[in-house]
Parts: structure tokens; C-alpha cells; sequence
């Protein structure tokens, strides 16, 4: 909880800052990805032909259908030098956190999963400022879990990794 906490305060300042130039945004996002969908309120700062933002995810689970909360950070390249037009191609690397718990009578399992992807999207300015943003990835994710019970499963558990994402960002 403490480190929630912080992030917001994190996030709160960025945006704060954010609104003293031109080169910071807000934005929010849908999240799906392997394991779960998620809303994503990110702050993000754009350089020349690049974009680095973060944010919280917060939605819920695929496997248990309980609430979730994450971390996620994104980095956008554009290949295209014209960063400014209407429809910009970008790829996307994407890093996510999440933190989760499976509880069946008295057996408890907690699952810290770090999940990175790497895949390609775009960007859409519907009007000044305000863009509509897509992209899809793949990747790789590893589950570290915790039981409070004997069980022959792996404490380490790798797998593979989608993620599709549906949003709008606002440049301040």
C-alpha cells in the first residue's frame, strides 16, 4: 500500500510538471493482456522521434476474476522522422508489474508477474492535442509465486505474453 501510495504521488507531480510544457501528455488506455484487462492512466513525455510513458493498471483478473493492481511502463519509437502528422506508425517495448492472489479455502497463493512485450501500433490525431492510440504486442512473462501450502508446482513459472491496448491521449 505504501508503495501505491508513492507512485500516486509520483504521477501527481509528473503531472503537475507536465503542465508547464509542451512535451508532457495524459492519457488513459485499455489494457488486455494475457492475464487480465485493465485501465491505464499514464503520464508520458515525447522527444524527438521517441516516447517514454508510465502509469498504474488497474482492472482485474483472468484467472480469478479479482481486482488487480500494476505498474506499467511503456517505450514508443517512430521510425517516421514527421512525428507530427496526422497517422504516426510507432514501435512499442512494454514492461508491466502486476501483483495478485488466489484464495481457495485456506490455501493462498500471491503471484508477482513481470511481463514484457515488444510489438507495433499507431497513433491518430483526432483533433489538435487529442490522438487515439493503438498497438498490439508480444513477449514473454514470468510468474513468481508464494504458497502458504505444499504443492510439486513450480515456484517460477515462465510463459508467453500478449498485450492489445485501445486509447486516447491528450498532449498539454
Amino acid at each position: 500500500m505504501k508503495t501505491l501510495f508513492f507512485i500516486l504521488i509520483i504521477l501527481s507531480s509528473l503531472i503537475s510538471k507536465a503542465q508547464e510544457k509542451n512535451k508532457y501528455y495524459v492519457g488513459i488506455e485499455g489494457v488486455s493482456t494475457t492475464k487480465g484487462a485493465f485501465a491505464y492512466p499514464l503520464v508520458g513525455i515525447k522527444f524527438h522521434r521517441t516516447k517514454l510513458q508510465v502509469g498504474l493498471l488497474v482492472g482485474s483478473s483472468f484467472v480469478n476474476k479479482e481486482s488487480a493492481i500494476g505498474i506499467k511502463s511503456d517505450f514508443l519509437l517512430f521510425p517516421n522522422i514527421q512525428r507530427d502528422k496526422e497517422f504516426n506508425f510507432h514501435f512499442i517495448s512494454s514492461i508491466n508489474y502486476f501483483k495478485n492472489s488466489i484464495s481457495i479455502g485456506d490455501a493462498e497463493t500471491q503471484t508477482n508477474t513481470i511481463q514484457m512485450t515488444f510489438g507495433y501500433g499507431f497513433d491518430y490525431e483526432l483533433v489538435k492535442n487529442l490522438s487515439f492510440k493503438s498497438n498490439i504486442g508480444l513477449g514473454s512473462l514470468v510468474e513468481i509465486r508464494k504458497f502458504n501450502f505444499d504443492t510439486n508446482s513450480p515456484k517460477n513459472k515462465w510463459g508467453f505474453a500478449g498485450l492489445i491496448s485501445l486509447g486516447v491521449n491528450y498532449r498539454l
